[in-house]
């Protein structure tokens, strides 16, 4: 039940670990420890070396017990993966955005123009509307949608559905102008490039890419989305648990590194703004 790029991860962490000891004529009971002590080395991200070690635990106890191996050889302990906080897109910037997508619908010239670019206008109106992530987007399929029901059907990690609602009018009046247009292409899934084929992840990064240098927005991710979409929804008020779900995350801890981001605005505000920090910035002036 892995998604199709956690697999893809294995594959390029397996030939990675193939290619470190391809040079060697048998296999040494220290050839694991020596390639995590190379990837210390080439200083690879914590989080990467982890996947990395559970990859090839699971791939050794595959081995042992296809009986091709004796026994799973030692490995090095977990190195600890630092805590960073969630990057997300201001308010300001998601407007933005949106009013970026609106305005190439307006001056798209030919009809196809005019279908990618309600096709984008769309898809990141979804996007920043449900805090979904692109791999999850790039895989909606059009039965997945039910306008009556103002729903749509988000295909999860692990091959876990989830039901989220469509509760913008301008959401939902987007994805129908899209749809407008889309009638023309056969494909199954809801968004497709001018070919027809589904669009891919790759392809929804490009464009997300490319809209933010439209707009003077730097060093930003689709996924920062789905963390302001968390984000927001926590400062406005929502329960973390509620959070966790619309989020699809399998555990609640996953969730909670957003509330230490809205703790930590919320103090840059108050050090801002507060009455506390008036008086004593009035004070400094008066001293002057």
């Amino acid at each position: 039940n892995l998604s199709p790029n956690t697999i893809r991860a294995y594959e390029s962490d397996l030939d990675d670990f193939g290619s470190a000891i391809k040079d060697k004529n048998r296999f040494s009971p220290f050839a694991v420890e020596e390639y995590f002590l190379a990837l210390g080395q080439r200083q690879v991200k914590a989080s990467t070396v982890l996947r990395k070690r559970a990859c090839l635990i699971q791939f050794f106890a595959f081995l042992k017990k296809k009986k091709l191996i004796r026994q799973v050889p030692v490995f090095p302990p977990a190195p600890k993966k630092g805590k960073r906080l969630p990057r997300f897109v201001e308010k300001n910037d998601v407007l933005k955005l949106i009013n970026g997508f609106d305005a190439e619908v307006e001056r798209a010239a030919t009809e196809d123009k005019l279908f990618l670019s309600l096709r984008n206008l769309a898809l990141f109106d979804i996007l920043i509307s449900t805090g979904i992530r692109i791999s999850e987007a790039s895989q909606i399929k059009m039965a997945d949608i039910s306008f009556k029901e103002k729903t749509i059907i988000i295909h999860g990690k692990g091959k876990k559905e989830r039901v989220l609602g469509l509760t913008n009018a301008g959401t939902i009046s987007n994805l129908k102008r899209y749809l407008g247009l889309r009638k023309a292409y056969g494909s199954e899934y809801l968004f497709v490039n001018r070919f027809g084929n589904r669009l891919s992840c790759h392809g929804i990064g490009e464009i997300y890419k490319r809209q933010c240098n439209k707009v003077g927005i730097p060093h930003s991710s689709p996924h920062y989305l789905r963390h302001s979409f968390a984000t927001y929804l926590l400062e406005n008020g929502a329960d973390i648990r509620s959070v966790q779900e619309l989020l699809g995350h399998e555990s609640i801890t996953t969730t909670e590194i957003y509330l230490e981001v809205t703790w930590k605005r919320k103090q840059l505000v108050l050090e801002k703004y507060g009455l506390r920090s008036e008086i004593e910035k009035r004070s400094k002036k008066a001293r002057k």
